[in-house]
């Protein structure tokens, strides 16, 4: 009975029908695949290799680092550090930490009180388990001032000195094998909303395409040292370029009309990404700078582009009309030739080897065109896709393409 409906339905499958509905659920099974992938915060791992060819590729095509928007005003507290008193669950002295100078951050807070900048992100824990003297005066500060905003960790208890009105989420995805960043999710389902995308709202930024949104983050500005080549300034030090140079008048100046970004840019924070080292403050800039730019929402030109692609894939696999082209190839038939000669048992051998080399020869060149096509929309529109499930079809495509083929010429 099994047989008879497997016959059955391999007879219907190499129809002109059941060929053509093959191409139409292919596509639709692709289109759902890409926007299922780019919705989620998994990452199965083969995420961070695939943004490591577009890094390189981009860089092959002209696509650089992007310098620091002058929009942004990035000042580090990497080397403004204070020792604290830490007990265990009885109240036992175990020695001291090194935290953020809470005396620091509240002078320039003071300093900003009056200045109209446009949000105050401060990429500072403020611990439940690890309290720090001048916490408490700092967040009364904190919390007269406009947009401001600071990170929640969903791992970790957040101190009951912050107000939650001022907290977003500040975690990321991670590669799964690796514990690399690939994704920055701006919306955390029912957890709550990014620092990025809590930013890009008060800034004015539209939601209605970030709803729910995991985006596979393009990280264009990278800043590793306080200085670029040409001499200017990346990030400022809180103490000694700031507070111990500027009255708060000039503070104010400085911090007009600008999204400040407080953080730990000097190697202290720093994250393994597709891209290399990244420190957590940067990523947070890259996120806030992909929002507020408008390549989250995805362009119609992009979805027909994948459309034509992928009708294009299915139509060349379920149709066959790309095996004999490759087949035709003497470089390859002479490769298959040679290894299937070194084969023991050859006669039986040969003729699966050769069915294997071809189906592996279709996925990769099919993966190569949508790898292609990513170049591409991130060249253009600095957006990457998530395609680690559409390449997973591609696998069950070429494979169901290979065999009623094949079941098709022995008929």
């Amino acid at each position: 009975m099994k047989t008879r409906f497997i016959d059955r339905f391999m007879r219907a499958a190499v129809r002109p029908v059941g060929r053509a509905v093959a191409v139409v659920v292919a596509v639709v099974a692709m289109l759902l695949a890409l926007w299922y992938a780019d919705r989620t915060s998994y990452s199965d791992g083969s995420d961070t290799m695939n943004m490591k060819l577009l890094h390189i590729g981009s860089i092959l095509v002209g696509r650089g680092d992007t310098p620091m928007p002058a929009d942004y005003l990035p000042i580090n507290i990497g080397y403004d550090r204070e020792l604290v008193d830490v007990a265990d669950q009885y109240g036992m002295p175990l020695g001291n930490l090194d935290v953020t100078d809470r005396a620091k951050l509240l002078r320039f807070a003071e300093a900003l009180d009056a200045a109209d900048y446009r949000a105050l992100v401060i990429d500072v824990f403020f611990d439940a388990a690890l309290p720090a003297p001048g916490d408490t005066v700092l967040l009364r500060q904190l919390s007269k001032m406009p947009n401001v905003v600071l990170p929640q960790h969903r791992d970790a208890e957040l101190s009951p000195l912050v107000p939650v009105e001022m907290t977003a989420i500040g975690d990321y995805s991670t590669d799964a094998l690796e514990n690399n960043f690939v994704k920055y999710p701006f919306v955390w389902h029912d957890e709550g909303v990014s620092l990025a995308e809590r930013v890009s709202e008060i800034c004015g930024g539209h939601r209605s395409w970030r709803d729910m949104t995991t985006m596979i983050l393009p990280i264009d500005i990278r800043i590793s040292e306080q200085y670029d080549a040409d001499g200017n300034q990346n990030w400022y030090n809180l103490g000694c370029d700031v507070l111990d140079v500027y009255t708060p008048d000039e503070i104010r100046r400085l911090a007009n009309n600008r999204i400040i970004v407080v953080g730990d840019y000097s190697g202290g924070d720093m994250h393994d990404t597709y891209a290399g080292p990244i420190s957590g403050p940067v990523i947070i800039i890259n996120a806030i700078d992909a929002a507020n730019r408008g390549i989250l929402p995805v362009h119609p030109l992009e979805v027909l582009s994948f459309v034509a692609l992928f009708l294009l894939i299915a139509w060349l696999s379920i149709y066959n009309r790309s095996w004999r082209l490759r087949l035709t190839i003497p470089a390859a038939r002479r490769v298959v030739s040679f290894i299937g000669f070194l084969l023991p048992f050859r006669r039986g051998v040969m003729r699966h080897f050769g069915t294997l080399v071809r189906w592996i020869a279709g996925f990769l060149s099919y993966a190569t065109l949508i790898v292609i096509l990513q170049l591409t929309i991130y060249w253009m529109c600095g957006r990457i896709h998530d395609i680690s499930l559409v390449a997973a079809l591609l696998i069950v495509i070429t494979f169901y393409s290979q065999k009623i083929n094949s079941n098709h010429s022995q008929s």
